[in-house]
């Protein structure tokens, strides 16, 4: 995966917090379990629209797209172990391996889970790249419908490639709020958290977009959109003026999101950032989009985090909540 770590060097500039070694691979561990669920349905986005993402539609590339499909059928299966020997391909010792076929683990060298940015210090894998080693390890896969299409295996150089601008069309489409010692005075390096919100669409023959909210700690690496949204009220489905369900808020877009406003104790973290305007996805019992809609004003998002037995933040989702003036045809 050299090629790889190369490309992603030029797109992304994590923030390299000083660990040992058995923190830094636990920590990449983490990352890799959190983000896995949700790896392919960001990728697909970037394959909907093949050429904003620089890959031609229809193309051997393009099929990565179905590893959006893969994880539907196939929960991803995620393995560590260690041994170089075990993880020699081509010529080159991998962070991570694969099989060919649907459903096959992808297997990670725990070898490779820390570098060492200086004697005794490390660094986990970070958050984009983790995201780029899985796409790169789920292409595998797609030999199936390649071969379908005549095409041949996409080599691991191709792998990297697309990756990385999968990775390049979703760092464009995100927004970071890093929480560290600059930001809070007195807040180890190794305790500093990320907060990413990942703009992403949806087609239904009207692009929308939607958020996917990351929170990305030493503790955990989490999606909490779901649970940011329950406050919200979607409107009534009726029929003949009676009501038949009352949807749930599923994903929303946030948009002028302004400067935080940090709260910080040695129990406590929380964030508030002000939304100017959100528009939200409602779902009925089906898991069924029955309305798309616009409207809801003067919001608030709030974070809280509170430490946990081993010193480190975890968000507290029982107390994060976005809120907002809501749209006026909404009924309560």
């Amino acid at each position: 995966m050299s090629t790889l770590h190369l490309l992603l060097a030029l797109l992304v500039s994590p923030t390299a917090h000083s660990l040992t070694r058995p923190e830094a691979v636990e920590f990449s561990k983490s990352r890799i379990l959190g983000i896995v669920p949700h790896f392919s349905s960001l990728a697909y986005n970037c394959f909907e629209f093949e050429e904003e993402c620089q890959i031609e539609p229809g193309s051997q590339s393009a099929t990565i797209k179905w590893l959006n499909s893969e994880a539907a059928e196939h929960e991803p299966k995620i393995q560590f172990d260690s041994g170089a020997e075990k993880f020699l391909i081509d010529g080159a010792v991998r962070i991570a391996k694969t099989g060919r076929t649907w459903g096959a683990p992808v297997i990670f060298n725990e070898d490779l889970l820390a570098v060492e940015t200086s004697p005794g210090n490390f660094e986990a894998l970070g958050f984009f790249e983790t995201l780029a080693i899985l796409i790169h390890e789920y292409g595998h896969h797609q030999d199936f419908y390649l071969r379908q299409s005549g095409l041949r295996p996409l080599e691991h150089h191709e792998l990297d490639l697309i990756a990385v601008r999968v990775v390049a069309y979703l760092k464009d489409r995100t927004r970071r709020l890093h929480l560290g010692p600059a930001e809070i005075p007195g807040l180890a390096p190794e305790n500093s958290v990320n907060i990413y919100q990942i703009d992403r669409e949806w087609y239904n023959g009207i692009r929308n977009k939607w958020s996917l909210i990351f929170v990305d700690s030493r503790a955990e690496t989490k999606e909490i959109s779901p649970e940011l949204l329950l406050g919200l009220k979607c409107p009534l489905e009726t029929d003949n003026g009676h009501i038949t369900f009352r949807g749930e808020a599923y994903y929303a877009a946030f948009r002028q999101v302004r400067s935080p406003k940090i709260s910080f104790s040695s129990q406590n973290l929380s964030v508030e950032q002000a939304v100017g305007a959100a528009s939200a996805f409602c779902v009925d019992k089906f898991m069924g989009v029955f309305q798309v809609f616009d409207g809801y004003t003067d919001g608030m998002l709030r974070l809280q985090f509170n430490r946990n037995v081993r010193g480190l933040w975890e968000v507290n989702t029982n107390s994060s909540r976005f809120t907002a003036t809501p749209p006026p045809d909404i009924h309560h």
